[in-house]
Parts: C-alpha cells; structure tokens; sequence
C-alpha cells in the first residue's frame, strides 16, 4: 500500500499466476514515531494557518483604523483650518477685513491664522486712515476754493480800477 506496511504480490505457478498473496509488515518504532509526529505536525500546521489567516485579517482591519483615524485627525487639525484660512483670505481680498480667525493651535497653522488677523486689523487701520485723510484733503479744498473766491472777489475791483487808470493813461498818451 502507499503507506508500506503491506505487501502485495503474485504467487506464479510456472507461468501461471496461482494467486496472491498479501504480507503485512509490522511497523517499527522509528517509523510509527514519524507517523505520529506527521499527523501532530499536520494538524498544528492546519490550526496555525488559519491563525495567521486570522491575524493578517486582524492586522488589516487594525492598520484601516489607524489609517481612517490619522486621515480624520489630519482633516482636523489641518484642513479644516487651511480651508479656514483659504475662505478668509478670500473675504479679505473681496473688501471684509472684519472676518477674523480662530487660532486654535499653537502651532504654524496657529501663528498663521494670527498673522492673518493681524494683517485684516492693519488693512482696518489703514482704510480708517485712508478715509480720514481723504476727508480732512476734502476739508482744506473747500477751505481753499472758498479763500480762491474770496481772493479773486477781493482782488476784483482794485483791478477794475487799474484797468481804469490804465486806459485813461493809455488815452492821454495817444492824445
């Protein structure tokens, strides 16, 4: 047989085959031993592939959490606020300097929505001194226009007069 511990032959008669025979081999020790340890080795070997089966299924799912936490913690703490900080910018540009941020972390997406405010409040200053400026220039061109009237008025008719003598000079020099 396949495992060796029976014999099969032919009983030949001449050239006859008078019939068969069939001799069992007792098994020795060493052998028997192998036999035990294959069946032991073959049923540990089975019970740890579907161990390691179960572990790498565990490993996966314990990496696809890792993965979908450090993915959600990231979205936190630095896309949310770039995305932030990427909408102020924008208002910023559009003419609302008065969109502040929230620093919430210490860090540098922290100092940059500080730099952000900062720069929103220096815009403010400047705009409220822009417009302050432009209103106090306002202020002294209509001082001025008012002193240009009053200067040309004033100056009006001592000219009128000038041309007056004038002319009566002009008229005693052709006579």
């Amino acid at each position: 047989t396949a495992d060796g511990t029976q014999i099969r032959f032919a009983i030949h008669s001449g050239d006859v085959v008078a019939g068969f025979a069939l001799v069992e081999l007792a098994e020795g020790r060493s052998r028997a031993s192998l036999r035990r340890m294959e069946r032991r080795t073959g049923a540990l070997w089975k019970g740890f592939r579907s161990s390691l089966l179960l572990l790498a299924a565990l490993v996966l799912a314990v990496a696809l959490l890792v993965g979908w936490l450090t993915s959600s913690q990231l979205s936190k703490t630095l896309v949310q606020p770039l995305e932030e900080m990427s909408r102020a910018a924008r208002k910023f540009a559009e003419g609302d300097l008065d969109h502040a941020l929230d620093p919430q972390s210490h860090d540098e997406i922290g100092e940059l929505a500080q730099t952000l405010n900062h720069m929103a409040r220096d815009l403010r200053d400047h705009e409220a001194e822009r417009e302050r400026l432009i209103a106090d220039l306002e202020v002294k061109n209509t001082e001025l226009e008012r002193f240009n009237y009053t200067v040309s008025h004033d100056l009006k008719s001592p000219l009128v007069t000038i041309l007056g003598f004038a002319d009566l000079g002009q008229a005693d020099l052709k006579s």
